[in-house]
């Protein structure tokens, strides 16, 4: 026999006792099914080429649908939702349907390291290659760092506790190495603290410089570019995904965006090779200036530089910008002293991307296909002999020149050229690194003004240098 009102509160309490063991076997990791295996890369599903997104517009550090967890197990799909976050718990796991949207994910740099593996692996592919060349040559050390052979344009620096510090600087007080320093510093602490991801500490040097290795020594260096024969140098994101500060270019995510505003629709784009470009750099650009001449599927012309920021007076009516350029059928790139910066900026371009073949590697070059279904390039010969005939080509078959156009922004713009990707390719370059590098020394040991010793941080912090 119940006395006391003890029936009552058992009415009360039980339903609460059963409310709480419910609510604790979700949280349980023992009670959550396991995450399932990562799957390898996918592509990203039923891109419209022809379209872009406005994410450039509205910058998202967050992971959308995403749950943040502290064991490796995930909550169930029932509960998944964007509105569901968890803002005390450390890092964030990844659905087992997330992919890759550009519309959603262009400008999230901080995406995790499964969900840049999934949307960017072949991206890396440089960055694996330099990784194995360098485990088939032993770790990296203090001395395959040191910059003593570098006359100027580089620097030496360690990320450490995800702060950047300057150990030595060879720049000089030109614009030309203040904006590519400061661009490529800039990117990779974005990089490295819109993460929750763990960053290893690691210490290396990078090149400014269209040419990291002049003399071709074949030292190990981080640059922004190398050519073919060059196994041992690691190729950065290039300065100009941070900002190219020049009247025609910018911030990278604002080209992007006077593309997406500015570009006509493929029928209505002038149906011919564009160019613009300083001839003198190489003999290869005077070569294809020729080739060209007088001929009516062509508008290319030379323009003339004050500076390297300021043009001559006498091109300033030849000088087309980015979006402008997006404004013909058809973009020519053609290598500089080295690579050339401009390759990225027109792979932005809804526009068939014409490039000779090449002896300077970029990061994006491994991904593209010259001919096939998937083929989003034309590419011609060094001598430029069979320019005229793809062209005439292209012209002839508007259909087929709008599909690699197609297949260009689906590759190039939505994806692999999208400020995320780059984000994630610094990342990698970082964790590559530090898989085949050396743990850095946070401290030293100097002597102080009264001759006691003083232990201080190696470097000036990144902070403090800008």
């Amino acid at each position: 026999m119940i006395r006391d009102g003890r029936f009552p509160r058992l009415l009360v309490i039980a339903p609460l006792l059963a409310l709480t063991v419910f609510v604790l076997s979700i949280f349980n990791p023992f009670y959550v099914t396991s995450r399932p295996a990562l799957s390898a890369y996918a592509p990203h599903p039923n891109t419209n080429a022809q379209q872009s997104s406005d994410s450039d517009l509205q910058p998202n550090l967050s992971t959308p649908s995403a749950i943040r967890y502290s064991t490796s197990t995930t909550l169930p799909t029932t509960l998944l939702s964007s509105a569901t976050t968890f803002p005390d718990i450390e890092s964030t796991a990844v659905p087992s349907v997330w992919s890759f949207d550009p519309s959603r994910d262009a400008r999230n740099y901080g995406l995790g390291e499964e969900q840049c593996h999934i949307a960017f692996e072949p991206l890396f592919a440089e960055l694996d290659r330099a990784k194995q060349h360098r485990k088939s040559l032993g770790n990296i050390t203090q001395d395959d760092i040191d910059m003593s052979w570098v006359k100027e344009g580089a620097i030496r620096a360690m990320i450490y506790d995800r702060q950047i510090h300057i150990l030595e600087s060879k720049l000089t007080d030109s614009d030309h190495h203040r904006i590519r320093a400061l661009a490529i510093l800039n990117a990779i602490n974005r990089a490295i603290t819109a993460t929750q991801e763990a960053i290893p500490n690691i210490e290396f040097s990078f090149s400014i410089s269209d040419d990291a290795d002049p003399g071709q020594e074949h030292r190990t260096i981080w640059a922004l570019s190398h050519r073919t024969d060059e196994e041992e140098k690691w190729v950065m994101s290039d300065f100009g995904y941070w900002s190219w500060p020049l009247d025609m270019l910018g911030e990278y995510s604002q080209v992007r965006s006077n593309i997406r505003e500015k570009e006509p629709g493929w029928e209505s784009k002038i149906p011919k090779l564009v160019w613009r470009g300083a001839a003198g750099t190489n003999k290869l650009r005077k070569t294809m200036l020729k080739v060209v001449k007088g001929k009516a599927w062509a508008d290319v012309r030379e323009v003339l530089w004050k500076s390297a920021t300021v043009l001559k007076k006498e091109s300033e009516g030849a000088a087309l910008s980015m979006a402008q350029h997006c404004g013909y059928q058809f973009v020519l790139q053609t290598e500089g002293r080295s690579y050339s910066g401009r390759g990225k900026y027109l792979q932005n371009c809804h526009s068939v991307f014409i490039a000779h073949e090449r002896e300077w590697v970029e990061p994006q070059h491994t991904l593209l296909v010259a001919s096939g279904p998937d083929q989003n390039f034309v590419e011609v010969k060094r001598d430029f002999s069979d320019l005229e005939t793809k062209i005439e080509a292209l012209i002839q078959n508007p259909d087929s020149a709008k599909r690699i156009a197609d297949n260009s922004v689906k590759v190039f713009r939505d994806r692999y050229l999208t400020p995320a990707a780059q984000a994630c390719y610094w990342r990698r370059l970082i964790r590559n690194w530090a898989s085949v590098s050396f743990e850095p020394k946070k401290w030293e040991t100097i002597a102080g003004t009264d001759g006691k010793q003083i232990r201080k941080t190696r470097g000036v912090p990144y902070e403090s240098f800008m």
